[in-house]
């Protein structure tokens, strides 16, 4: 797995945690700058108003959609908000901006001969991942996936019954947070607009053991590994900082591909797919653990 960095904030806002909920906290933990701080995108706390940008992604051959160019420039790129908050991106290009004021957002992207502005909304608590191609004053948007985290959240851990899981996952409007560890058995989103939180960069501390089938629309997958076989027909689905092992099998339209790592092959049915920065997706080869 690639490992990722995410360099300290700006303009770090209050790190909050609710003691009663601790079991629910997905942690981001940006105590200062100075030293070698090692996190990851999905590390990031449920409810806390958030942006993760993938500055200059890679675009895969199997890119359906008509996204703009990307820039040559991934590391130290400032990105700031007008709200006070700021972050850099490191090697990858890849950056959390949290804990920003909701509404309408105006973002400075600054550094190795960038100069541009954009604007993003977003509403309260809620997670938008954005691939975004900046080259100059040029500031496009290439995929942005949504993650409203304000409905209702539902904790599983590896000991929770399996019918529990496939429940939680059926049940449309959910978060549904996984906890550390290895969940044997398939799994079928048959809901629709339900979020599956993992932990842990590409899912390596999150393994589904078994196929997995999004059925629903608006399905989001977050930070997992599959072990098993994927299968996607229900539209605007997003899968992104994951890893699937086995074959994965893509037929609704709509989807966002983004930042995961490919070890079987793929198949790409449905129109105007996002595909970006996935490894084992040409023009990237698979990575050397496949």
């Amino acid at each position: 797995m690639r490992a990722l960095r995410i360099p300290c904030m700006h303009s770090p806002g209050p790190v909050w945690f609710l003691i009663a909920a601790l079991p629910l906290v997905v942690f981001l933990v940006l105590l200062g700058c100075g030293g070698s701080e090692e996190t990851d995108p999905t590390a990031v706390v449920l409810g806390e108003t958030t942006f993760v940008f993938v500055a200059n992604p890679v675009v895969n051959e199997i890119d359906d959609t008509d996204v703009g160019p990307p820039g040559d420039v991934h590391a130290d790129i400032a990105i700031d908000s007008d709200d006070g908050r700021g972050t850099i991106t490191d090697e990858r290009g890849l950056a959390v901006l949290a804990d920003v004021e909701p509404g309408q957002r105006s973002l400075a992207f600054d550094g190795s001969g960038l100069a541009a502005e954009h604007q993003l909304e977003i509403d309260d608590g809620d997670l938008r991942e954005v691939a975004i191609a900046l080259e100059g004053d040029r500031a496009e948007v290439m995929s942005l996936a949504v993650f409203a985290l304000g409905g209702d959240l539902v904790e599983v851990t590896p000991d929770t019954p399996h019918g529990d899981v496939e429940d939680a996952l059926g049940d449309s409007g959910t978060i549904v947070l996984f906890e550390d560890g290895l969940y044997e058995g398939d799994l079928d989103f048959s809901g629709s607009n339900v979020t599956l939180f993992g932990a842990g960069t590409r899912g390596g501390r999150v393994t589904l053991d078994g196929d997995i089938t999004v059925g629903g629309s608006g399905n989001r997958i977050r930070g997992a590994t599959i072990t098993g076989d994927l299968d996607i027909s229900g539209s605007d689905v997003s899968m992104s900082f994951s890893r699937i092992e086995g074959h994965a099998e893509v037929s609704g339209s709509d989807s966002i591909l983004l930042f995961n790592d490919f070890c079987g092959d793929v198949d790409i049915g449905g129109s105007d797919t996002a595909a970006l920065d996935n490894t084992g997706l040409a023009p990237l080869a698979r990575v050397d653990d496949c």
